[in-house]
C-alpha cells in the first residue's frame, strides 16, 4: 500500500510488531521488513518502534539493532 502511495507515516506515532522473531525467519525476510522500516523513517523518524518474542536468536537481534536508535531501552526477561 506504501508503494502505491494509499498510506501515509507522517502521524504514525508507534508501530507494535508481535511475535518479531517470525518476521525475521531468513535474510530476504530481514530484509524486507528493514526496507519497511526504513520508509516509515524517512516519513517520519520520531516513530516508536516496539519489538515482541517470547524468543530472540542471536540474528534477529542484531538486525532489530540495525533498525532502532542505539539508546534504545531493551527489556529481556529470564526464559524462566
Amino acid at each position: 500500500m506504501y508503494k502505491h502511495k494509499k498510506i501515509s507515516f507522517k502521524n504514525l506515532k508507534v508501530i507494535g510488531l508481535d511475535e518479531a522473531d517470525y518476521f525475521f525467519k531468513s535474510e530476504e525476510d530481514m530484509d524486507q521488513f528493514k526496507t519497511f522500516i526504513d520508509a516509515i523513517d524517512k516519513e517520519n523518524p520520531n516513530v516508536q518502534k516496539l519489538f515482541f518474542s517470547a524468543t530472540y536468536p542471536v540474528d534477529v537481534m542484531n538486525g532489530i539493532k540495525q533498525m532502532v536508535p542505539t539508546n534504545s531501552i531493551k527489556i529481556e526477561l529470564p526464559k524462566e
